[in-house]
C-alpha cells in the first residue's frame, strides 16, 4: 500500500486513483490557505463522513491540481489506537459510501444504469454502497439512474 501511494506523483495520478484508495495523505500536504479555506469552504465535519476521503474527493471536484515529490518527506507511523483504524466514520462501509457518492457525481446526465461486473463480498459492499447513494440521489434530484 505505501509503494503504491509513494508512487502516485503527478496530479493526474492521484487523481485517477481517488477511487481506489486515499492517494496521499492530505496532512503531510502543503496547500494554499485559500485552496481550504475558500475553494472547498474548509474540512467538513460530517457525523459519519470520511474527513480524508472527503477532502480528496472535493479537492477533484474543485480542479485542483496536486503533486508530490518523490523524496520521502514525512514518517507516517501505524499503530492499532488511531483514529483510522477505531473510529466509525473511518469503516470501510463508511468510505465505500463517501467514494459511491462522489463516483456517482462524476457521471454525465445522459449516463442512466450502472452495472458492477464481478463477484465476491468486496463488490458486494460497492452494490450496497452505490444502492444507497443512489436511493439517496433519486430522492433529491429525482433521477433515474439504475444500478
Amino acid at each position: 500500500y505505501v509503494n503504491w501511494q509513494n508512487g502516485l506523483l503527478q496530479p493526474e495520478e492521484l487523481m485517477q486513483n481517488r477511487f481506489v484508495e486515499i492517494p496521499a495523505l492530505h496532512q503531510s500536504g502543503l496547500y494554499p490557505r485559500s485552496l481550504l479555506l475558500e475553494t472547498l469552504n474548509g474540512y467538513r465535519d460530517l457525523p459519519g463522513w470520511p474527513i480524508d476521503i472527503d477532502t480528496w474527493m472535493r479537492l477533484a471536484e474543485a480542479g485542483a491540481r496536486i503533486g508530490k515529490v518523490p523524496q520521502q518527506l514525512y514518517g507516517w507511523r501505524q499503530h492499532t489506537l488511531q483514529s483510522t483504524r477505531n473510529h466509525g466514520r473511518c469503516g470501510l462501509d463508511r468510505l465505500r459510501n463517501c467514494k459511491a457518492h462522489f463516483l456517482l457525481r462524476t457521471l454525465p446526465p445522459e449516463v442512466r444504469r450502472v452495472e458492477i461486473w464481478s463477484t465476491g463480498r468486496t463488490l458486494h459492499g460497492w452494490k450496497e454502497a452505490l444502492q444507497c447513494q443512489l436511493a439517496e440521489k433519486a430522492s433529491k434530484d429525482h433521477g433515474q439512474l439504475e444500478l
